[in-house]
């Protein structure tokens, strides 16, 4: 669990190898669902193949904290940097699909120093 501020707890993993890869928060946003998934399990293993990913559950869902202040970008970047905190990574490539894009390019724009590493290329 990270500890985003003092009454709330992200839920998060990390597996794989390489640079670290910090998947934004989606609509599904619970790993113990994302752990049983037929989509997602082939598609986290292949990222773990090339990347460090961290995966975490939203504040309010998931594993994480249920009962939390109401959601706002701002608290949700926050949350996405207190999770980075926690899984010791400094710099990161960010991944997000469906709500996670403004998540995450938000994060890229609220992050001081910036902390993304930049866009992947083979």
């Amino acid at each position: 669990m990270a500890e985003i501020s003092a009454c709330t707890f992200a839920s998060l993993t990390a597996s794989g190898r390489g640079l670290p890869l910090l998947k934004t928060t989606n609509f599904i946003s619970h790993r113990g669902a994302e752990r049983r998934s037929r989509l997602y399990v082939p598609f986290h293993e292949r990222l773990g193949r090339r990347a460090r990913l961290v995966r975490y559950d939203q504040r309010g869902g998931g594993l994480s904290t249920r009962h939390v202040p109401p959601l706002t970008i701002e608290a949700m970047c926050e949350d996405m940097l207190a999770v980075a905190d926690a899984a010791k990574i400094e710099r990161f490539f960010l991944f997000g699909y469906s709500q996670g894009v403004a998540y995450a390019v938000a994060g890229c724009c609220r992050a001081r120093p910036l902390r993304g590493l930049g866009p992947h290329r083979d």
